[in-house]
């Protein structure tokens, strides 16, 4: 009787231990679960986190489209060429003009005050006349003194300077082949977008290949004004076009 009550006692005793120990592993294995979940959270934030690092590696700034110009010694051909029609001094104009000669553009675009022809030609450097005009048969020459003349009154580092990130005029004037590039139209549209709707005197770097001095106003959505295109050969600027507008 003695031994089956101690029997009983110790299967009492035994049931409540595996009873506490049942009741500890489930406490532990529910944190164990518990961390898990906090660790897979914290590892999928930390992915997340890492992916926006990364791609911010990659993220470029923009440029403007419009950058100073940081070579000084480019404007020097355009002061250059204000102080040559200023001083009427056709030689002094004769050696910043491109090898490829100089194109000068007339265009009567505007609708304001006397109309004319629409001139486009092409002058070798020993074509320049000493009065610096050019003829227009039966029409008012064009007459470099009578252009830039706010650009004269200023020096040119006064002069507001900029970049435009376009292609440029790229002038090709081929009688040859009859290949005449750009087309007036284009030529007058870049001119348009230089210019803004107050008359102002600027300049502006068209990459690095051409730039051009600027006098403009849009007016009821006509452009009038005066541009000198300059162009980039072996290293150096030189006066590619006049182009007048009215």
């Amino acid at each position: 009787m003695f031994m089956v009550g101690n029997e009983r006692v110790c299967f009492l005793l035994n049931s409540k231990m595996l009873y506490r120990f049942a009741i500890v592993l489930g406490i532990i294995l529910l944190l164990f679960s518990g961390c898990k979940q906090t660790k897979d959270n914290f590892n999928g934030e930390y992915s997340s986190n890492d992916s926006i690092n990364d791609n911010a590696n990659y993220t470029e700034t923009e440029p403007t489209p419009q950058q100073t110009i940081s070579k000084a010694e480019d404007l020097k051909v355009i002061e250059e060429m204000l102080l040559a029609i200023k001083n009427s001094d056709a030689a002094a104009l004769k050696e910043i003009i491109s090898p490829a000669g100089l194109i000068v553009m007339r265009n009567f675009s505007s609708g304001l005050g006397a109309r004319g022809k629409d001139v486009r030609n092409l002058y070798a450097i020993d074509e320049i006349q000493d009065n610096l005009q050019f003829e227009v048969s039966g029409e008012t020459p064009i007459d470099l003194k009578d252009l830039f003349k706010e650009s004269q009154k200023v020096s040119i580092i006064e002069l507001p300077v900029s970049q435009l990130d376009s292609d440029g005029f790229n002038f090709i004037h081929d009688v040859e082949n009859d290949i005449y590039e750009p087309s007036s139209d284009d030529i007058i549209d870049l001119c348009e977008e230089l210019s803004s709707y107050e008359y102002s005197s600027y300049i502006v770097k068209l990459e690095d290949k051409e730039m051009v001095l600027g006098e403009s106003q849009i007016v009821n959505y006509s452009i009038i004004g005066n541009w000198a295109v300059f162009e980039k050969t072996d290293g150096e600027f030189y006066l590619r076009a006049i182009i007048d507008l009215r």
